[in-house]
């Protein structure tokens, strides 16, 4: 009977204050639980509103058709500062395209604009959504336009009209120099690879780093004496050798040339038949042969400082390139595969320039050979690439007695020249 009396006593009243609490806490929760779901109900409602009737974001008044045809219409050189081609020469460009390279017209975009989205891009490297807002699309048109051009760029069609390998006749370039000829009558261009940047995922960014440290491609590209290129190989990790990917482009990607003919190229590249390379541990920067007015002191220096001339077309060739197109010398915001496609694309472009707007090159061909001494590359200097490959021993002996041989017979002339010069001054 006491325990009974003690439990009544320990009971709480249900108007007490903690019985009040706890319905003020239930309450509470309550309150927050409803309030959550009205919150989430009300989310969901908006975001499906945002899905069927989306807020506007490329409300601009200036169109990206109507900046174009603002530019086709306009004066020739603003077209070209802003998309890289005059109005006509664009108008070729699309015709030629769409002719041999298969381009089409998307839903909503005509080939016109898609071609402008794509020079726009490649001239100022812009990032999609930069040229999404400039030409008011959407990102995803923009995407869908580059590709859709670029491959047209780099169609067979397109390709075979305006990269094709040098014929068999000696360059006029070559003919028409006292200098050069005979002597390098069996070359057909030069030979050189080039580092751009790329952005690879970060998986795979060891083999992408040069031997500088940075994320690159090594482009390598053969140039005739006109200023085109010929021929070139995108898509190595900037860790690859010249000499490396020079090799594989001829054991399996098909790169060959008439026997006894031959590209100029720089001492990374391993001596060989098709392939004509400098003295190795002679003096062959130019810059060098500036100071002091210095001239050959023997047949090996005359024929690295030939060679350097007539080879610096190529090194001429890349740095036309950067100038054109940023996209040449900054990564974009593409995938890696688009990445590897770019160069050969913006190569065919300036081809393509050149024959349609010869103008635009204009001050690059007015460069002095003075000019071009002063971008020549020291093959033996600190960071000068090494030959990674080497021809078969007999292969070697045979193209180092064919340097011999033309650097013999230029010295002869050269002696020559100065002992007329000398009886000329008697």
């Amino acid at each position: 009977m006491a325990r009974n009396r003690t439990h009544r006593a320990l009971r709480v009243p249900r108007s007490s204050p903690l019985t009040r609490l706890d319905d003020h806490r239930r309450d509470a929760v309550l309150s927050l639980t409803v309030l959550l779901v009205i919150t989430t109900i009300v989310s969901a409602i908006e975001v499906e509103w945002n899905r069927l009737f989306p807020e506007p974001y490329h409300t601009s008044v200036l169109s990206g058709h109507s900046w174009v045809q603002e530019l086709l219409n306009g004066h020739r050189d603003r077209m070209k500062d802003n998309i890289g081609a005059r109005p006509h020469v664009f108008r070729v460009l699309e015709r030629e395209l769409i002719n041999r390279g298969g381009l089409r017209p998307r839903r909503w975009v005509d080939t016109t604009e898609m071609l402008a989205i794509f020079l726009y891009q490649a001239v100022t490297n812009n990032s999609v959504r930069q040229t999404a807002e400039r030409f008011q699309r959407s990102n995803e048109t923009v995407s869908n336009c580059f590709h859709d051009v670029l491959n047209a760029i780099n169609s067979p069609g397109f390709r075979s009209a305006y990269m094709r390998l040098p014929d068999d006749k000696t360059p006029a370039r070559i003919a028409l120099d006292p200098k050069l000829s005979p002597f390098l009558k069996d070359c057909r261009g030069a030979i050189d690879g080039s580092h751009m940047p790329v952005n690879p995922p970060s998986i795979t960014r060891g083999r992408w780093r040069d031997r500088e440290g940075n994320l690159t491609q090594n482009v390598l590209a053969i140039c005739d004496f006109d200023m085109f290129f010929v021929w070139v190989m995108t898509g190595a990790e900037g860790s690859a050798a010249d000499s490396a990917l020079y090799a594989h482009a001829v054991n399996r990607g098909g790169l060959g040339l008439p026997e006894g003919k031959y590209w100029l190229g720089d001492a990374g590249f391993a001596s060989c038949d098709t392939l004509l390379v400098p003295y190795r541990n002679v003096r062959y920067h130019l810059r060098e042969w500036q100071i002091g007015n210095r001239r050959p002191q023997n047949a090996e220096e005359l024929f690295n400082l030939r060679h350097a001339q007539a080879r610096n077309i190529i090194e001429r060739m890349f740095g036309v390139l950067k100038k054109e197109f940023k996209m040449a010398c900054e990564p974009s915001d593409y995938s890696i595969r688009t990445q590897c496609l770019i160069p050969s694309a913006l190569m065919l472009l300036h081809n393509f320039f050149r024959i349609y707007d010869p103008e635009r090159h204009s001050d690059e061909l007015r460069i002095s050979t003075q000019d071009e001494l002063a971008h020549a590359v020291d093959p033996h200097g600190d960071n000068a690439p090494v030959a990674t490959t080497a021809a078969a021993a007999s292969e070697d002996a045979r193209a180092s007695a064919r340097r011999d041989q033309i650097a013999q017979a230029m010295w002869r002339q050269y002696q020559e020249t100065l002992a007329r010069r000398r009886e000329h001054r008697t």
